[in-house]
């Protein structure tokens, strides 16, 4: 019988294998069955990860499986249904045979870096004396107290936020609404800046609450809110948060103890179903208004499922496959995976308040297509420059910024330490409420990381500390009361 240790070892071996056969890949000649042999092999890797999930043991509601999914559904999904016959990529992307077969080994490599760096996380925390449960103290009394005042204090302004961009969605269009939502942090007015940044506190009210792992009527409403709050998400057009939110909930039930049954998978599957109907029909809103949409045939089941994820697995080729293709012509290339810290110094409140703002990464103009380093932005004014200033994007990815920090082996570098780095302070510290706090922060973030910039989860996570950063101090200057 094999221990543990002796089952992640070997793990890593049997990666290792895959990883030998992708550096093959790399030097053979790209032709149809050379890229139809890595798209299978692909898949099968992909499959290989959720059998190292598995076998590690954390669960399914653990960071790194919850991962594979988003993983899977914002950059597999369009290769899934290509090898499964129901799409083909040169139906809407005619790419040389040379793009395609890079594009794929470049996911191919981000999938097995990932694996390995949550098999060498698990492996080194098995030396560390890891706490097995909570422990409340009078810091997590004060946090939890504190955490509940930020909701209090924000819930007013969040839902006033999150039910105009409802309105402008229904009205204008989800580009349109967006546009406006992002223009409320560079106002002038205080109550439109208040407006701006709710959600940011609100979330940062809530994840400072559940971090201290509270009971009764109180957590339970938490819950619910937040649950109704990442509903309003999608009806303003933002699947992709709903869904990571959705995962941030389920990874944190599964901290408190929530294991997956019939039962349980059952409800899943259900809320799953209901949330391709109305990630289906909220997706008919991004261009257009709800009254220039007009009746909407209801469609099969089926039918929902491959327009949701075709639409949602769009990373792969927009952003990752015009990344490789559009390579020669990406200025400072390098820098572009270091983006959100680069948003952060120089076009963030925390900038703004430092007097050194440059651009408002929210805006898409002239000036921040210069002085911002997003992968996104560049890429759609090389593909459409007006569409560009009208407001869209392709959005990033963590295997295209990491290809342009270093190519292939870029791809097989920075997705292991970002994997490695996470779970490792996942799985060690999430028992400490102060720590749990910043990593429930950037837990959306990290989800969102296939379509979304690698390390934009440290910018949420830079923010939380310093409101834990106030709250000690507070802890230290102000009198002692009562703590909820």
């Amino acid at each position: 019988m094999l221990t543990y240790r002796s089952k992640l070892d070997l793990c890593i071996i049997i990666t290792s294998i895959f990883f030998i056969m992708e550096v093959v890949l790399m030097f053979v000649h790209a032709n149809e069955a050379v890229i139809s042999f890595n798209k299978h092999l692909s898949c099968l890797i992909l499959l290989w990860a959720y059998v190292v999930a598995g076998v590690s043991g954390k669960g399914f509601f653990h960071p790194f499986t919850l991962y594979l999914v988003a993983f899977t559904t914002f950059i597999f999904s369009r290769l899934i249904m290509d090898v499964m016959g129901l799409y083909s990529f040169d139906d809407t992307y005619f790419f040389s045979n040379e793009v395609k077969h890079k594009m794929i080994l470049v996911v191919s490599f981000a999938t097995i870096s990932f694996t390995w760096g949550a098999l060498f996380s698990f492996r080194r925390n098995l030396k560390n004396n890891i706490t097995s449960h909570f422990q409340e103290t009078s810091l997590s009394l004060v946090l939890r107290k504190y955490g509940l005042y930020l909701i209090g204090i924000t819930i007013v302004p969040f839902l006033i936020l999150k039910i105009k961009t409802l309105i402008d969605v229904a009205t204008q269009g989800y580009v349109y609404a967006m546009y406006l939502e992002g223009g409320l942090q560079s106002s002038e007015g205080w109550f439109d800046k208040l407006l701006g940044i709710s959600d940011n506190i609100f979330y940062t009210g809530v994840f400072l609450y559940l971090a201290t792992y509270p009971k009764g009527k109180i957590y339970r409403w938490v819950i619910i809110i937040f649950l109704i709050a990442s509903i309003i998400e999608l009806g303003s057009g933002r699947r992709g948060p709903t869904i990571c939110n959705m995962f941030v909930l389920l990874v944190y039930l599964g901290c408190r103890g929530l294991k997956l049954s019939i039962k349980k998978l059952c409800l899943l599957s259900l809320a799953l179903v209901a949330f391709l109907y109305l990630s289906f029909a909220f997706a008919l809103t991004r261009n257009d208004s709800i009254a220039d949409i007009g009746s909407v045939d209801t469609e099969s089941l089926s039918f929902v499922v491959e327009n949701v994820f075709w639409q949602q697995g769009a990373t792969l080729c927009c952003a990752i496959g015009e990344t490789i293709y559009m390579e020669k012509k990406l200025e400072d290339k390098e820098l572009y995976i270091f983006s959100p810290v680069h948003d952060l110094l120089f076009g963030s409140v925390f900038s703004d308040i430092l007097g050194i703002r440059r651009y408002n990464p929210s805006v898409q103009d002239k000036n921040t297509l210069e002085k911002s380093w997003r992968l996104g932005g560049k890429i759609m004014y090389n593909m459409d420059p007006d569409g560009y200033y009208e407001g869209y994007g392709t959005g990033s990815s963590m295997v295209a910024e990491s290809y342009c920090c270093g190519g292939v082996f870029g791809v097989m570098f920075w997705p292991f330490l970002f994997m490695f780095m996470f779970t490792y302070f996942w799985d060690k510290y999430k028992y400490n409420p102060v720590i749990f706090f910043l990593l429930l922060s950037g837990l959306s973030q990290y989800f969102f990381s296939p379509r979304d910039p690698m390390f934009r989860f440290m910018t949420s996570i830079f923010y939380a500390f310093i409101f834990i950063s106030l709250i000690r101090l507070l802890m230290k200057y102000v009198p002692k009361r009562s703590t909820i």
